[in-house]
């Protein structure tokens, strides 16, 4: 989604994302009248028996400027007023430059996301497919991770599903011939590791990115910022090593200290034919969160 209309929504309808009916009224008794939505339009709507909301499949998407007008638990009545042109929109070199500054200055302090994102977009031909784990880097990629080819981003979701992104990414490399890169931490990574036995056996030339912090890096930051630097628990980690351990299974092996280092990296592991592990240690990361859970009022009525 438009980096810009999704920071002056309250409310996001994305292309490809199912919502069911408890999540359709969560969703819609979230918001107040007058509340302002971008609401994807243009498409089939076929109407579930016996039930007030809708299965909709979209054909095509377009941004509008809605206003929430009315919510019922037997009938949801959404007022459209006048259509705001996405295309126009991004057309708009002056809209265009603002929207890319102000997310720019919000973000300036996430120098280790940006910088690693960065550099794996670099890496990563255009319909290369990457996977997401619960991580720093995984959660940055929502923020700074430009998707260029439709079905090229993989990721439990809501589930938040430690270590999925190893087994999904073996799973993916499977069933094409794009290059796949999963994104784990090392918690993350701990869980599902001895599925790379299984990319082996079976000749599956994954890419496992393994961001190494020696900790359940996220909860330990939730951990300092609620109840002090010095009262942790449960989130720091006892590694094992990971050279040693990929090349126990058989896996290419390699280390990328930096972003820069990470681009050349990530090729070699791209251009190799098997399963491979790069490890990328890391320090503790600065918080994406406040930029992934905007506010409840944004845009003209939050500017006053």
């Amino acid at each position: 989604m438009h980096r810009g209309l999704a920071l002056e929504a309250d409310a996001a309808r994305e292309l490809g994302v199912e919502h069911d009916e408890g999540n359709a009224e969560r969703l819609l008794l979230g918001l107040g009248v007058g509340t302002r939505i971008v609401q994807l339009v243009e498409h089939v709507r076929v109407d579930a028996p016996g039930s007030p909301f809708a299965v909709v499949g979209f054909r095509r998407a377009r941004a509008l400027d809605c206003h929430v007008v009315g919510v019922d638990l037997g009938r949801h009545s959404i007022e459209e007023d006048a259509p705001l042109a996405m295309d126009s929109r991004r057309a708009d070199p002056a809209t265009e430059q603002l929207d890319g500054q102000r997310f720019d200055e919000r973000t300036a302090h996430l120098v280790p996301q940006r910088s690693y994102t960065a550099a794996i977009r670099t890496a990563l031909p255009d319909d290369a497919v990457l996977v997401e784990d619960v991580t720093q880097i995984g959660f940055a990629a929502h923020l700074f991770y430009d998707h260029l080819s439709p079905r090229t981003f993989l990721s439990s979701g809501a589930a938040g599903t430690l270590g999925a992104a190893t087994a999904v990414a073996i799973g993916a490399s499977a069933t094409t011939d794009r290059p796949v890169v999963g994104i784990v931490g090392d918690g993350g990574f701990l869980f599902t590791a001895t599925e790379l036995a299984t990319a082996v056996q079976h000749g599956i030339p994954c890419n496992i990115l393994l961001f190494n912090d020696g900790a359940y890096g996220n909860v330990r930051r939730i951990q300092k910022t609620r109840f002090g630097p010095h009262r942790t628990i449960a989130s720091a980690l006892q590694n094992p090593d990971f050279d040693l351990f990929a090349r126990s299974f058989g896996v290419q092996y390699q280390r990328a200290d930096s972003p820069e280092a990470l681009v050349p990296a990530l090729r070699r592991a791209i251009d190799h034919d098997g399963a491979s592990l790069i490890e990328v240690p890391v320090e503790e990361m600065p918080d994406p969160w406040p930029h992934l859970r905007l506010p409840a009022v944004r845009g003209d009525a939050a500017r006053g």
